[in-house]
């Protein structure tokens, strides 16, 4: 008996396990025997545990007892027995009970609640030997039988207890399920209680049945106007739900029992079945309105076995019922781990619907998450007992039904957006079909337009451009017959050599463009002479070893022929391996290798080409980008130099030659391009040898200019007192340039990409930075950003320079942090008007800083404003480092670059722009700020102030406090 107070099911306990607790059970009673007491009725809205005043007798048959047989039956307090409870067997019971209430506010009617376990109960109402009241229940009774039927699910019995009397509750019970023992956990409330109770169920069960019917209504209505197989499917599923949730409440008993089994009311335990019928129902739901055979195959075929599965269980737990005589525990194994394998099968099924783009997955996995919650805390109440609680799967049934409709609508607007769109696409072809003869007159007169604009551009380009070669030519002229210093004639030389590879660059980009023109018009010749391709090729492959030599780059030319004679066009063919060797030249790291292969390809049944491959190892094109690289003006990286349009020549080109181009490229690793040319020899034979005058490759020769030393001494001289200025720039030329017109005036650190940018920054913390934003490894928008976003660069104001002047570049610019914006090409005088501007600025935050004006509102500028509210943080938290060692000898300068996680020259350096004051300054000030606030209280020597506040002398905290403040400690003090 004590066994079964410790489990919920005690026959599922071992047989040892549970002679073992009846042992420890008997020594404990040896020493405590307890004695049944009367149960006090007292209280109308409590709820009373019969169970510990219950008595038991010996079983004396199957026979009901009379009246006057009970007291002749020896019971003793059901906590000294030690037997266990067994299934199909009757036993005799009895308890105490007394309602000591007042009269006025006594309960006469009250409800003994039995388990749903017990099948068969008699119960008896004693008063000083009297019979006040008889009566039967129990699962298995018929509904006829029963005394008292407030719900057809459960076993209750109505008993009339006055106040002030005495009464013994005999009962004689069983429970013919097998291998199931009784339950003996009795329940007594007064009727009103009782009452009050069912009514709050029987609302809350009313409301959620009436909710999931409108929803099945209107979901049916939907089907029959839409035609959709998951509106239907959806009807199944929310009809299987009203049907199991109307059973486990009981109201299905009060529905049906009364005409379909009144003689057999265990019978409606089989409508637990339709839980499969929910499952089912639901995976339908699942499979069709996703369209799973589509978007995840096998997983429709594994609900679709699984679906089958379901109607395998169903039939085995019928079986189970029935065989084990309505056995709870014994038939929910079935359902319990039939459900389980449900749950972990959703749960799996979310993670590859997570992973598609179907956009109406959100609702399902909502939906199923929901739904496995609220069973799943079902299942594991129900393991706890047969009694459980459903509220939770109610609640999240609400919840999931809600998810579902709302993707149920959310897939019929798509389908008529479908719908739209198929119309749309419809009246979109019929007004394409009217436009197509439209467009074809347009582009004939845009292709002509578009010809005429790049002949016109071209010419116009090229005036100017005459002019700015000539003037550099005299002015080289005249610059040799001068007699300058050495220096500046060095100085004036590099200059025009600037300004003629510059300008030789621009005059190459406008021939291209007329070239390109040209081709798109059908007006480019084609002049083929007949030659030796091999020497003319190793020809052009010589114009670009110096190049190569100077950017550390090994060249190869490697022909598999000493001599392949054909036609070819001279200047077609320089300028396709112009464009493909400076193309490789320019991707192509130092320490690299570029390689020009030739060879001659014969077939057999088709003409002979010449194949020619240039290879280098440099970072590679994306695949996603190698068939966009020929478009006009398409560049793969905007960080890269070039034009977009060299490529998109080239292709032209060889395409006008009758021959085809390829490309193969892997990230890291290089690019290839391959030509094939057809090899012709019907054209005249070249006869002039190779000239130097047919080549237009010098521009890319580069002479870095030789070190200025007055400059460098200048520098040198002016390093304590100048601004440091950082230039990020990958363009020599532009760098060039650019130290030329600073270097007077600032000290000037230099980088050449994004990252070695960076790293200059956060070690030199220069006063101001100058950046391109195309650049290698990292441009100049995300340089900025890491710059504004790290502590040790926030505050150093940042220009950017680039040729890129829409106005979304210039607001991606200014989100990224950046001070100013300068569009290429820019005048001198602007940017030192910027420069002086940002600096004036520091000036005016350094007062701020310096005299604690850590609001933003004594700024005179948004940029300000924005500048005062980061870096205030920054020295907010400096300050309270500084206030909690005030007194420490370990506050240094190191020790406060260490606690800001900056090196010594860092803190300085930002400090320093921040405030104008070294650290040991910085450091100094706030000792005498707060010793201030300490002259406050009289009670503290001044000598005593200094040394609180880190000052070892006390004549020199007066010395620097009256420095500070204008007046000695103790006049401070006196104010």
């Amino acid at each position: 008996m004590k066994a079964q107070l410790l489990s919920v099911h005690p026959h599922i306990l071992s047989l040892h396990f549970r002679r073992f607790l009846l042992a420890l059970v008997f020594l404990f009673t040896i020493h405590s025997i307890v004695v049944a007491e009367t149960v006090l009725l007292g209280d109308a809205d409590r709820v009373y545990d019969i169970y510990p005043y219950l008595e038991i007798a010996n079983p004396v048959g199957l026979k009901p007892l009379q009246a006057d047989q009970w007291e002749s039956l020896s019971f003793s307090p059901l906590s000294t027995v030690t037997t266990d409870l067994e299934d199909r067997a009757w036993y005799y019971l009895r308890f105490q009970v007394e309602n000591s209430a007042p009269l006025n506010t006594a309960f006469y009617e009250w409800v003994l609640k039995f388990p749903l376990v017990l099948t068969e109960v008699e119960y008896m109402l004693v008063n000083e030997q009297e019979t006040l009241q008889t009566g039967r229940t129990g699962f298995f009774v018929p509904l006829a039988d029963r005394d008292f039927v407030p719900s057809s699910k459960g076993n209750f019995a109505r008993l009339s207890l006055p106040p002030g009397g005495n009464f013994t509750v005999y009962l004689r019970l069983r429970c013919d399920r097998y291998n199931l023992a009784p339950d003996l956990r009795f329940e007594l409330s007064s009727a009103t209680h009782f009452y009050e109770l069912q009514k709050s169920k029987k609302l809350f069960n009313g409301v959620f049945v009436g909710f999931v019917v409108l929803l099945l209504l209107y979901n049916l209505f939907l089907f029959f106007l839409a035609r959709d197989e998951a509106y239907i499917f959806y009807s199944l599923y929310l009809a299987a739900l009203c049907l199991f949730t109307v059973y486990n409440t009981g109201d299905l008993w009060d529905w049906v029992l009364g005409w379909l089994q009144p003689q057999n009311p265990q019978l409606i335990a089989y409508f637990k079945l339709i839980t499969y019928t929910a499952v089912i129902a639901y995976m339908a739901f699942l499979r069709s309105f996703l369209a799973l055979d589509r978007l995840l195959p096998k997983w429709d075929r594994g609900f679709h076995w699984f679906s089958y599965l379901a109607v395998a269980m169903l039939l085995l737990d019928g079986i189970l019922i029935y065989r084990s005589n309505y056995n709870y525990n014994t038939a929910d194994v079935v359902t319990l781990g039939y459900f389980f394998v449900f749950l972990l099968l959703m749960l799996w099924f979310l993670i590859p619907l997570a992973k598609t783009r179907d956009s109406k997955r959100n609702f399902i996995i909502g939906g199923v998450l929901v739904m496995v919650l609220g069973i799943l805390v079902t299942m594991l109440d129900r393991i706890r007992t047969v009694d459980f609680s459903t509220f939770y799967y109610k609640v999240a049934t609400i919840v999931e039904v809600i998810i579902f409709s709302l993707g149920l609508a959310y897939r019929q607007r798509e389908v008529e957006q479908e719908a739209q769109r198929a119309e749309f696409a419809l009246e979109k072809a019929q007004l394409l079909q009217t436009q197509k003869e439209q467009e074809a007159e347009q582009l004939a007169a845009l292709d002509a337009a578009k010809s005429r604009f790049y002949t016109h551009l071209t010419h116009e380009l090229r005036t100017p451009l005459t002019v700015i070669k000539g003037l550099r030519d005299y002015l080289q002229k005249q610059l040799e017959e001068a007699s300058l210093p050495e220096y500046i004639q060095t100085e004036w030389y590099n200059s025009l050599e600037i300004i003629g590879r510059n300008s030789d660059q621009l005059l190459t980009h406008i021939n291209q463009l007329l070239e390109l023109s040209k081709l798109e018009s059908g007006s480019l010749p084609i002049h083929y002479q007949q030659g030796d391709v091999i020497a003319y090729l190793n020809y052009l492959t010589e114009s670009f070893y110096s190049l190569a030599r100077e950017r550390e780059i090994r060249l190869l030319f490697y022909p598999e022929c000493d001599e392949l004679v054909m036609d070819y066009d001279e200047s077609k063919l320089q300028q396709i391996t112009y464009n493909l060797l400076s193309n490789a030249l320019r991707h192509t790291p130092r320490g690299g290798k570029v390689v020009l292969h030739a060879r001659k390809e014969e077939g057999e049944h088709l003409q002979n080409r010449l194949q020619l491959k240039v290879s280098d190892s440099g970072q590679g094109i994306a695949k996603e980008d190698l068939d966009r690289i020929f478009k006009l003006f398409y560049q793969v990286d905007d960080h890269q130099s070039g034009t977009g349009i060299g490529l998109t020549l080239t292709k032209e080109l060889v395409e006008l030659l009758e021959g085809e181009i390829q490309v193969e490229s892997e990230l890291d690793k290089g690019t290839t391009f391959t030509l094939l040319l057809p090899i012709n020899n019907q054209a005249p034979v070249r006869k002039s040898p190779l000239s130097s005058n047919n080549l237009t490759v010098s521009n890319l020769e580069k002479t870095s200019p030789p070190e200025d030393k007055a400059d460098a001494e200048i520098a040198d001289h002016d390093q304590q007192e100048r601004e440091v200025v950082l230039l990020v720039e990958d363009n020599a030329d532009v760098l060039t340039f650019l130290i030329k017109l600073l270097g007077d005036k600032y000290e000037l650190l230099t980088a050449v990409d994004g990252e070695e940018g960076l790293n200059a920054a956060q070690s030199e913390i220069p006063d101001l930075i100058i950046s391109d934003v195309m650049m290698p490894k990292m441009d100049g928008f995300e340089l900025c950003e890491k710059l504004k976003s790290d502590a040790r660069t926030s505050h150093i104001p940042v220009i950017i320079l680039t040729a890129k002047g829409t106005k979304a570049d210039q607001l991606e610019g200014l989100r990224t942090g950046a001070d100013a914006y300068l569009m290429k090409p820019f005048e001198a005088e602007e940017l030192f008007l910027r420069m002086d501007n940002l600096f004036q600025m520091r000036e005016r935050l350094q007062f701020f800083f310096s005299g604690n004006a850590l609001l933003a509102n004594g700024a005179s500028s948004q940029k300000e404003k924005e500048v005062v509210q980061i870096e205030s943080t920054f020295l907010q938290q400096l300050r309270e480092i500084v206030k909690s060692q005030l007194d420490s000898p370990k506050l240094s300068t190191s020790y406060l670059a260490q606690e800001m996680s900056l090196s010594d020259s860092q803190l300085y350096r930002k400090l320093k722009a921040l405030t104008n004051q070294s650290p040991s300054v910085f450091v100094r000030d706030q000792r005498l700020e707060y010793a201030a606030v300490l002259l406050k209280n009289p009670e503290l020597h001044i000598a005593e102030v200094a040394y609180r506040c880190g000052f070892n002398d006390p004549n020199y905290f007066s010395r620097v406090f009256h420095r500070k403040y204008g007046q000695s400690p103790r006049d401070y003090r006196m104010k």
